[in-house]
């Protein structure tokens, strides 16, 4: 099955790096929340801020590699944000059924809310938003890109 005319194997290949790094982070984050270590500990190894550099590479791969153009890019972050979000609710929904809180599944940013609400904010809201604001970052950095290429 092909999406944007590449195949999903594609995509799997083109973003391994980004996607292995962002599990590693996930999983030492765990970890580390795991280990007794106060949440504060275990929240500087931040996903969202590991992503932030990532979200300005991958249109810079992306250009130099002559993988695609928006629509390629669009959904490249459509599949980070899936897949980081799905590991999150992966936590959350353990600590649902263990009744052990996770760094995952704790109340952040003052939010009071259950398990269940949390997990569907994450996987409607959460891949929704962050797939969107990639893409507006991302879009800038490859027009930039294909702009000062049409100069030379």
């Amino acid at each position: 099955m092909r999406f944007c005319d590449r195949t999903f194997a594609d995509y799997i290949a083109f973003t391994r790096g980004p996607f292995l790094l962002l599990s590693l982070v996930f999983g030492l984050r765990w970890l580390v929340s795991e280990c007794g270590l106060r949440p504060q500990f275990a929240q500087l190894f931040s996903l969202t801020a590991l992503s932030i550099p990532i979200v300005v590479y991958l249109p810079l791969k992306l250009y130099n590699h002559k993988f695609g153009a928006y629509p390629q890019l669009g959904l490249i972050y459509l599949l980070m944000a899936c897949w980081l979000n799905l590991l999150i609710t992966g936590a959350i929904l353990l600590a649902a059924i263990t009744g052990r809180e996770n760094i995952y599944s704790l109340a952040d940013l003052g939010r009071l809310t259950d398990h269940g609400t949390h997990i569907l904010a994450h996987l409607t809201v959460g891949i929704s938003v962050s797939t969107l604001i990639n893409l507006g970052i991302g879009s800038i950095i490859l027009s930039l890109l294909r702009r000062n290429d049409r100069r030379h």
